[in-house]
């Protein structure tokens, strides 16, 4: 596997969730986050909670907070299509719906 290296490349995922019409509610604290998802349960419509982070830290209510990063939906790659396939098979067993 090919390590990259540089800084993180900044994305304003507030920006982008907006840009869908979607209302934010941003958390940067425990605090914070253990009050966002019940407020963007409260709102019409599509509602997105951002979880600021600092990339070289634990996030804020790390326990209480779940990363779900999926592998491709689409690739030629055959090693990509398995840990799709797989990742599908799997994701109910370990995902934590909170809402």
């Amino acid at each position: 596997m090919r390590q990259s290296k540089g800084d993180f490349l900044p994305v304003d995922f507030a920006k982008h969730a907006e840009s869908f019409g979607a209302k934010v509610n941003k958390a940067s604290t425990g605090e914070e986050l253990s009050v966002a998802p019940s407020q963007a349960q409260n709102e019409d419509g599509l509602s997105v909670v951002v979880i600021e982070v600092d990339p070289y830290e634990m996030s804020v209510g790390t326990k209480n907070s779940f990363w779900d990063i999926a592998p491709p939906m689409v690739s030629n790659d055959p090693k990509v299509q398995d840990l799709r396939r797989s990742y599908e098979e799997n994701r109910d067993k370990v995902q934590r719906h909170y809402l």
